[in-house]
């Protein structure tokens, strides 16, 4: 698989993704596999996902709360056109940023199976760095699709991250260590569907 930065896009990540999760935890000797699906499409908080129902009728301010959290957050929509496109202080059309990922599937861990998931909000920042952000807001790590590895510190705990990308599928492997943790993750997305 070769690095390619200029393919790591909001466009590269929208759509679905099978995904395979290997995970190896040194800590407990236990061993654990994710079958899922990663669910990446416009963020249904975030005003300028593009949804028809995100629009406002014309002349209404969408989102309150949400669209002040986008600016706070560097979102440059300001407003809407007429036809309901986010718009920035100049007026056109601003593409999204922002794309939520859903992950679903089963954990077997320890011989037993479990639903599992998790969502994550991913951030594409101007000059191609890409934020990720936990569901609830909270930073989590980011990554230069030039640089695509980077380290997260978590009070006493340390997880480091590294991924490849190609055009149809995408690794990620982290290496997690911490007074009670011991553990690395293996996770191969390959496509499956379009967004």
């Amino acid at each position: 698989m070769t690095e390619a930065t200029g393919l790591v896009s909001l466009n590269y990540f929208r759509g679905r993704w099978q995904m395979v999760r290997l995970i190896e935890d040194r800590r407990h000797r236990a061993f654990g596999e994710f079958w899922g699906e990663a669910v990446f499409a416009p963020d249904a908080a975030c005003p300028v996902s593009g949804a028809a129902a995100d629009r406002p009728a014309p002349g209404a301010l969408p989102h309150g709360a949400r669209l002040r959290a986008g600016l706070a957050r560097g979102d440059a929509v300001v407003g809407w056109s007429a036809d309901g496109a986010a718009t920035g202080a100049g007026g056109p059309p601003i593409a999204p940023r922002r794309l939520t990922c859903t992950e679903s599937g089963v954990l077997r861990f320890d011989g037993q199976d479990f639903a599992a998931g998790r969502v994550t909000i991913w951030h594409f920042e101007p000059g191609d760095a890409v934020r990720v952000m936990h569901d609830d807001g909270r930073a989590f790590h980011a990554f230069s699709p030039g640089r695509p590895q980077t380290v997260h510190l978590c009070g006493d705990d340390r997880y480091e991250v590294a991924y490849a990308f190609a055009s149809d599928d995408w690794h990620s492997h982290w290496r997690v260590s911490g007074p009670a943790k011991d553990y690395e993750m293996t996770t191969r997305y390959v496509r499956i569907g379009a967004g």
